[in-house]
């Protein structure tokens, strides 16, 4: 099992995104593998949740009026897309 990161850690995450290719492709052609090839990816940002099912991480946030906080710009990667996880900072 992976480290789970707390909220509030700022981490990196290198992670493979699906993609789609949306015109014709001739199997002979070199785009034809290319366009198999699932896209890698890079992301940093502050862990709002990390689960066995999905890890949520916010590019940007800052306090509320309230005292709570905001979060701006977040992104949910499922576990099996993530190649590496890598804390950055702590709270």
């Amino acid at each position: 099992m992976r480290k789970r990161f707390a909220p509030g850690t700022l981490v990196h995450v290198s992670w493979v995104d699906a993609h789609t290719h949306d015109s014709w492709v001739n199997e002979g052609e070199e785009n034809f593998e290319r366009a198999m090839i699932p896209h890698s990816c890079e992301s940093v940002g502050w862990v709002i949740r990390h689960t066995a099912k999905q890890l949520v991480i916010a590019a940007s946030r800052g306090p509320a009026s309230d005292g709570s906080m905001d979060y701006n710009n977040l992104i949910t990667i499922p576990p099996g897309w993530t190649v590496a996880i890598l804390g950055v900072a702590k709270e």
